[in-house]
């Protein structure tokens, strides 16, 4: 699956529509359709190809020495997550990697950075198991054929790479890094022959997997990502580290696109003060597509004046070109020169709103009310996550570990925490006050269901309270505030942001719902008492469990702020 995200990747990263002179790498199959480097939707373009080109990969392709995918096979996998259980499968196939969707690609030329969202609906393993040990406090023994089936999978991969030349001259993709999280809502377990075939207990085992197949995922979710690896890396070797750089990531230099950029990158520097830097970074950039174009010629030239019209004279003069191998040389540096000033010249560039959030105008009598319109038509794509602002996906929101202690008397930890029910959120009010600098949201939520790992000690409403496990609460008709007052600084660009931002969170919850599993070791009848006192005592509890809430609507709500109200200028908050 990832391998289909690595083509994704490699499509992705597919900038490209020549092959570079001379070159002995591969160059790209013909089911693999290139993107231009220059492309404003280079992320966009990929993606689309990567769409078009996953079903030829899994297939497999010979001339690039990539297996068929579908199943995808391993002779033997030790997945023995600790020491309490060995886990070895063997014969093993991982089928439904067809039925993958790419939902999103991000990449980073000048960061040499690519991440890639997928998500599959289903994932099947079948094989034969070699288990011993135990899950869930239970012993478990047995040899046999196993199924494990995987439902709505979600997997965040990512890689760095490096860039290195070898022998005939060309540079490859090199030491890739990857990384991968993953999320699986459900999964469905079968075991055969446990405890060399005594049915009953077979059986009993079985059941306890699958009513608690969230925390079995702890042990078997290590097979996906595994898997994934596996299936990543066999693609990445034989697509990403095979094909030449500058075939993969190409800049198509015509005197005409050319000379577009240069004109853009012109436009671009109008914000730097400083006459000498925008001299120098002109002179830099028509130097470099100067000899881009003109490269071909062995004769003198008089490159041109500068475009950017200061009082300082140009700097550069004669040069000469000695060789056609040298003016290959040059042009390759070129290419990649070009690409790397269009890389940094984007990032130089402010960011301007997007299309899902509407600005108002800071002279309208009705600011407030033009911000809760907009705002109630842009929070359900805000929700979603924007990787061009560096917004994660919020539905669910997660938390891979928090201390919410809130008094001495009651420690509670939650780790690989999520917070589901934030698309029930309704924006009931804004209020923006410019003179003030004070911005404040009033939001209410139908229902925000938080599930975790817990460990908790000390006591509740004088009951004491310990225990480890899964935790369910529930949180019903919420009626929350988020304000923050904030400062404005002027940047390098000469425009003015929103900085200092200081976020406060106030909430009201009128239900709440409280349910820890395995407290007291597993004691159920103290376990259940426990349980029903927090429940029946719900609003007493809230005094110590409301923090929670507060925290992490704080978190959310400095996270938006921080993608878009400090990335974007104030004007273009906020129109004159």
């Amino acid at each position: 699956m990832f391998m289909e995200f690595k083509l994704v990747i490699f499509v992705s990263c597919a900038v490209l529509v020549l092959g570079a002179p001379n070159s002995k790498g591969k160059s790209l199959p013909n089911y693999i359709t290139p993107c231009k480097a220059s492309d404003p939707e280079f992320s966009k373009c990929a993606l689309s190809h990567a769409k078009q080109a996953i079903s030829t990969i899994m297939k497999g392709d010979p001339a690039y020495k990539v297996r068929n995918l579908d199943p995808f096979h391993l002779e033997k996998a030790d997945l023995s997550p600790n020491k309490d259980l060995t886990l070895i499968l063997t014969d093993v196939d991982f089928s439904g990697l067809t039925s993958i969707e790419i939902v999103d690609i991000n990449i980073d030329l000048k960061k040499k950075h690519v991440s890639a969202k997928l998500h599959v609906k289903a994932l099947t393993i079948t094989g034969t198991y070699d288990v011993s040990g135990q899950i869930l406090v239970l012993p478990i023994k047995g040899t046999g054929p196993i199924r494990i089936d995987f439902d709505d999978c979600s997997f965040d991969y990512s890689f760095d790479y490096d860039v290195v030349t070898k022998d005939d001259g060309n540079q490859y993709i090199s030491n890739i890094r990857p990384s991968i999280q993953y999320t699986i809502a459900n999964a469905r377990y079968r075991l055969d022959n446990l405890f060399d075939g005594n049915k009953e207990l077979g059986e009993n085992i079985n059941k306890v997997l699958n009513n608690n197949s969230k925390e079995v995922l702890n042990e078997f979710g290590l097979v996906v990502k595994e898997v994934i690896n596996l299936v990543a890396l066999h693609t990445v070797e034989a697509y990403l580290t095979t094909i030449p750089y500058n075939i993969l990531f190409y800049w198509i230099v015509t005197e005409q696109n050319v000379f577009s950029f240069v004109q853009q990158t012109n436009r671009e520097l109008q914000f730097y003060k400083n006459g000498l830097m925008s001299q120098l970074l002109s002179e830099m950039a028509y130097l470099i597509v100067t000899i881009a174009i003109r490269g071909h010629l062995r004769v003198p030239m008089l490159l041109g004046p500068p475009i950017i019209n200061t009082d300082s004279k140009s700097t550069y003069g004669w040069i000469w070109v000695m060789s056609m191998a040298k003016v290959k040389m040059l042009r390759l540096l070129t290419l990649l020169l070009v690409t790397d000033a269009a890389l940094v010249l984007g990032e130089l560039k402010a960011k301007r709103l997007p299309s899902y959030i509407l600005p108002c105008s800071r002279t309208d009598p009705n600011l407030s009310k033009c911000f809760l319109i907009n705002g109630r038509k842009a929070i359900s794509t805000v929700l979603k996550g924007d990787p061009a602002y560096k917004l994660r996906s919020f539905l669910p929101f997660h938390l891979e570990k928090a201390d919410f202690s809130p008094n001495d008397n009651l420690r509670l930890i939650l780790k690989d925490a999520d917070l589901h029910g934030l698309d029930t959120i309704d924006l009931i009010n804004v209020d923006v006050d410019l003179e003030r600098r004070h911005v404040s949201f009033d939001l209410h939520s139908k229902l925000l269901t938080l599930l975790a790992k817990y460990t908790i000690s000390g006591q509740i409403l004088v009951v004491p309270i310990s225990g480890s496990g899964f935790s369910k609460i529930e949180f019903s008709d919420s009626d929350l505030n988020f304000s923050y007052d904030y400062d404005l600084m002027t940047k390098s660009d000469g425009k003015r942001y929103v900085a200092n931002v200081k976020p406060q969170v106030n909430c009201k919850i009128n239900k709440a719902h409280y349910q820890f599993d395995n407290l007291f070791n597993g004691n159920k009848l103290l376990a259940d008492n426990v349980n029903k006192i927090l429940n029946d005592n719900y609003k007493e509890v809230l005094n110590d469990f409301e923090p929670i809430i507060k925290e992490v609507i704080t978190l959310i709500g400095s996270e938006i702020v921080k993608a878009y109200i400090t990335t974007v200028p104030y004007d273009d908050l906020f129109l004159s």
